[in-house]
């Protein structure tokens, strides 16, 4: 790629990137400032998450479907 187009391509990921956090931030009722540490690619167990404030608890699949299903 020419140094336009990664100049491209990069303005695009970064836009996305706050897209992202913006999302997040409104989802879960948190300060933009709060997302931004924890919105950098990372891969969190649900532990983790929790810990962050990105669930509101731990379950699996089958828990899932009974949550939906009781909406």
């Amino acid at each position: 790629m020419t140094p336009g187009e990664k100049r491209i391509m990069q303005d695009v990921i970064d836009n996305v990137h706050q897209q992202f956090i913006k999302a997040v931030a409104e989802g879960r009722k948190m300060e933009q400032a709060k997302v931004v540490p924890v919105a950098d690619g990372r891969i969190f167990t649900g532990e983790q998450a929790k810990q962050f404030g990105l669930v509101d608890e731990m379950g699996n699949l089958e828990d899932t479907v009974d949550m939906a299903a009781s909406w």
